[in-house]
This record gives C-alpha cells, sequence and structure tokens, in this order.
C-alpha cells in the first residue's frame, strides 16, 4: 500500500481521550511513495483522489491501487508546509476486521509515547500508538472502522493532536469538505476523472459544524 504526503493551527493541552486498544501492527506495511509515472488524479474540494496503475511483463494493465489524501498546511503564501499528511486506502487486516485504513504522517520531533489523537467536529477522540518513524516523518495507522468514515462523512473539521519533544502540545484542524464524495469515488473504485478538475461541495455532502 502506498501513502501519499487549509488550516487552523491550535496549540492546545491534551484532555483524557479513549485509547484504542487495537494493535494496528500486522494492519498495513507503511512504505515510502515512489514516483509513478501511470498515476490519475482528481481533486474533490480538499481531498485528492488518486489511483496508481502497474502494467505486466506483456504491456497489459495488472493492478490499480488508489487512496484519498490531504496534506495540512501552516505558513503563509509561499512558505506554507506540510505539518501533517492523511491518506486513506485498504487495510492489510489479515483478521478482515475492517476493510480501510486511515494513515497520518506527522513531524519527527513528536513525543511517541504521547500518541496521536484524533478527533471529527465535537465526537470522543481516540489515541493510536505511533507506528514508526523515518525519514518523512512518523507514522499512525488507524483503523478506518465504519464509525470514523461516518464521522467523516458528517462533520466539515477534524483535528489530529500531538505532542512534541518539547513538551509542546499541537491539535491541528483539518478540512472534511468533498470527503463524502471522494470517499464514495474510492469505495466504488472508480478511475479518477482527470478532467474533472475541481468537485464543488454541495448540500448532498451533509457536513455539520
Amino acid at each position: 500500500m502506498r501513502f501519499s504526503s487549509t488550516l487552523a493551527l491550535i496549540l492546545v493541552c491534551f484532555l483524557p481521550i479513549s485509547v484504542l486498544a487495537q494493535d494496528n501492527k500486522e494492519l498495513v506495511q507503511v512504505k515510502d511513495r515512489s514516483i509513478n509515472p501511470n498515476l490519475k488524479v482528481q481533486k474533490f474540494t480538499d481531498w485528492t483522489y488518486r489511483c496508481s496503475y502497474e502494467d505486466s511483463a506483456d504491456g497489459q494493465q495488472a493492478d490499480k491501487s488508489c487512496e484519498l489524501s490531504q496534506a495540512v498546511m501552516v505558513g503563509q503564501g509561499d512558505n506554507q508546509s506540510p505539518i501533517l499528511n492523511f491518506s486513506i486506502a485498504k487495510a492489510d487486516d489479515k483478521a478482515g476486521k475492517v476493510k480501510w485504513a486511515l494513515i497520518a504522517l506527522t513531524p519527527l520531533d513528536v513525543h511517541l509515547p504521547s500518541d496521536f489523537g484524533l478527533q471529527f467536529g465535537k465526537t470522543q477522540p481516540v489515541i493510536t500508538r505511533y507506528r514508526n518513524c523515518n525519514q518523512l516523518g512518523c507514522w499512525v495507522v488507524i483503523p478506518a472502522t465504519n464509525k470514523i468514515i461516518s464521522n467523516m462523512k458528517r462533520y466539515g473539521d477534524g483535528f489530529g493532536a500531538f505532542r512534541l519533544l518539547n513538551g509542546q502540545a499541537i491539535k491541528v484542524k483539518f478540512s472534511l469538505l468533498g470527503f463524502t464524495k471522494a470517499f464514495s469515488a474510492l469505495e466504488q473504485g472508480v478511475d479518477p476523472d482527470v478532467n474533472a478538475s475541481f468537485s464543488p461541495v454541495t448540500e448532498n455532502d451533509g457536513v455539520q459544524e
């Protein structure tokens, strides 16, 4: 499975939040994304739907791998940089308990024992252990249960929370606008419409504050 690399940054202190007890070690294999020329991309407001295509030895299309992604940026103008990257793709769950995995990529200077917090709207947050770190940052792999997917469709914003090595607690707000339509495309496995440069939010997206 491959993962890709607006929004407000809020400094907060962690509140007690429920722990996601599942051990995610075998859920997915986190790997760096390699550049793939066989790539199709479609934008759904603040979420990007992309599929990469691998050809077989005889030149026929052999496999398609798709995901949703969003890079959460901080800064202004040309000085913006990502503080969090989110992606959703099929989970490699041998137990078959979850179909999708939500992956977050954080900065390297996070305090790993404090874990990663995730919240949608005003729902009860959950925290998850960090999966591993590499030169890109630290990875969090969260089972995207039906409840999580439903909340991402329902609310207009989500929050990612982590603590830095200096003890500072960070809460990052990210957009869920466009997620409903983007996830529908991912779930159905349709090819991205490269001619649709922008898919605006409509009343049918069911977004709540």
